[in-house]
């Protein structure tokens, strides 16, 4: 497994949460201190990076959706859309 899989950026982890980034940049703080989600890698370089692993035990504590891993061109909406469709 690669590091490119390992690891998520801020994009990826809203997806996987179904928001826009906007929405999770936003918000990230108060998921942090109020919701116990995982901070971001510490490290200087940008974008801010994520291990994929604890966001997704996260979204499981949270009993939240968790999609599979989205590819580029799906959305979070496309992705809220196909589970609508399957409730």
């Amino acid at each position: 497994m690669t590091a490119a899989v390992d690891f998520i950026d801020a994009e990826g982890v809203a997806a996987m949460i179904g928001v826009s980034r906007h929405t999770f940049l936003g918000r990230r703080d108060q998921l942090e201190a109020r919701e116990g989600f995982p901070p971001p890698m510490p490290h200087i370089r940008r974008p801010l990076l994520w291990r994929r692993s604890q966001v997704t035990a996260w979204i499981e504590a949270q009993g939240l959706f968790a999609p599979a891993v989205p590819s580029v061109d799906v959305g979070p909406n496309v992705v809220l859309l196909r589970e609508a469709r399957r409730a």
